[in-house]
Order: structure tokens, then C-alpha cells, then sequence
């Protein structure tokens, strides 16, 4: 008797582990998802202001003034200049930037 009482336990001590580990495993999956995305879009900000005091000291300068920013991309967005824009595509969502912030 007392070994089916603990053969039962055990039974269930399994299945509840189980299925604690199926929904934390969900959980951890949407975690890193979300952190990856927040390390993306900070990227993008970073991007964004530095473009943006590029902008400011070079509408301060002369006419014909020049200033080279380095942009880090994030692994997965690719960036498309043109003389008057900026376009970032990255996977889920996309901004572009128009001379003033990115919209």
C-alpha cells in the first residue's frame, strides 16, 4: 500500500513538473522575443539621434558643409540612403527617417 501511495506521488510530482515546464519554457521564449525587439528598437534610436545632431551641426554650417555619421545597424534592418532620406527596414516594422525624425 505504501509503495502505490508513493509511486502515485511520484506520478503526479512528474506531470506537474511537466507542465510547469511547458509554460515556462512559453514564457521564457516570449521574454527573449520582446528583449530582442527592445535591443532593435534602441538601436534605432541610438540611429535616430545620431543622425539627427548630424542634421543639427551641418543646418548651422555653410552651404556645401559635409558631416559622416557611422550608424550601427541592427542585425536584422537594413538602411537605404538617398540625398534627402532614410530608410530603415527591419523585420516587423520599418521607419524612415524624412530630415527631421524618424516617422
Amino acid at each position: 500500500m505504501k509503495a502505490q501511495v508513493t509511486i502515485e506521488f511520484l506520478i503526479i510530482l512528474v506531470v506537474m513538473m511537466l507542465l510547469f515546464s511547458a509554460v515556462t519554457m512559453d514564457l521564457v521564449k516570449t521574454s527573449l522575443e520582446n528583449s530582442f525587439q527592445m535591443q532593435t528598437l534602441q538601436a534605432v534610436d541610438s540611429a535616430n539621434s545620431s543622425v539627427l545632431s548630424a542634421v543639427k551641426i551641418v543646418s548651422i554650417q555653410p552651404a556645401g558643409a559635409v558631416k559622416s555619421v557611422m550608424l550601427r545597424a541592427p542585425a536584422d534592418c537594413n538602411y537605404s540612403v538617398n540625398t534627402k532620406s532614410i530608410a530603415l527596414q527591419c523585420s516587423g516594422f520599418s521607419k524612415k527617417y524624412d530630415g527631421m525624425k524618424f516617422a
